[in-house]
């Protein structure tokens, strides 16, 4: 099956046979809307403690979203994940790290700091190993969606803000690829051997690499032509990100590294189309 034969189900799903995890997913969304407005209009508050607060009230009355995803809320989240590492890989200046390498530091520092204290705490409570690295992992990143929301919404600009978002896509990046290195590792752990899970790895990141870089080229070649700040036409990068999401899933490979490597190779190959 093809990338674009994949696709057309994915979208053709999600048309027509919406699954409950998707329905209750869009009715919390709703909800952290109305009472993020309801917020932002009582009180100083950014608007995201709304989802915060449908999220968490959702999930104390036992009504949280089964894990694993599957169907259209896996194709959803995955497609919002996509966009959001997109964005966060295109505010990696590796330009401006090279002449800031305390700025890389820093952010080495606080990921690690942030793992070792999570993995330490939790094998304290005699959480097995596996689990104590999965949970410092899912530690190290900042909320860079969360923190960009903020700072948009107090209209905070400068080299304060800029360096924090730097600060947040580093350790997202950091995040995900130590993610792609533990499932190399538990692969090995699980009766295959090392050089054959090593081998397994570079090949998909060699895979990941290559689709970044397709997406990344076809952005570029958009922005020359479109303005891609345009509503409509940040259709069009929507779909790009949809796309290479879905051809990454449907070939294996990681729909989380692909378009953060995207992300990062546009905003280093050319300036920032948007």
């Amino acid at each position: 099956m093809t990338a674009l034969d994949s696709g057309a189900r994915v979208w053709a799903g999600l048309a027509v046979t919406p699954s409950s995890e998707l329905m209750f997913i869009v009715g919390v969304l709703l909800a952290g809307a109305l009472v993020g407005e309801l917020i932002a209009a009582t009180t100083r508050l950014p608007r995201v403690v709304g989802y915060t607060l449908a999220g968490c009230c959702a999930a104390a009355f036992g009504h949280g979203v089964a894990m694993p995803l599957n169907g259209a809320a896996q194709t959803v989240t995955d497609l919002a994940l996509g966009l959001l590492l997109f964005e966060i890989g295109s505010r990696v200046n590796l330009r401006w790290l090279r002449r800031n390498p305390g700025l890389l530091a820093t952010s080495l520092a606080e990921a690690l700091l942030s793992a070792v204290a999570v993995a330490a705490v939790l094998r304290l409570f005699d959480v097995s190993w596996q689990t104590a690295v999965a949970c410092a992992i899912l530690a190290m990143p900042a909320p860079a969606a969360v923190s960009g929301r903020v700072s948009f919404e107090l209209g905070s600009e400068g080299q304060v803000t800029q360096r924090a978002q730097l600060l947040t896509a580093l350790n997202t990046f950091y995040a995900v690829v130590a993610l792609t290195l533990m499932r190399t590792w538990w692969a090995a752990d699980d009766g295959g051997s090392l050089p054959q899970a090593l081998a397994g790895l570079a090949i998909s990141l060699l895979t990941t690499l290559g689709v970044a870089a397709l997406l990344a080229g076809a952005t570029y070649l958009a922005a020359r032509r479109l303005d891609l700040r345009n509503e409509s036409a940040a259709l069009l990068l929507f779909g790009l990100v949809a796309f290479a999401v879905v051809a990454a899933r449907a070939i294996g490979v990681s729909t989380l590294l692909m378009p953060l490597l995207a992300g990062l190779l546009l905003r280093n190959t050319s300036e920032r189309p948007w």
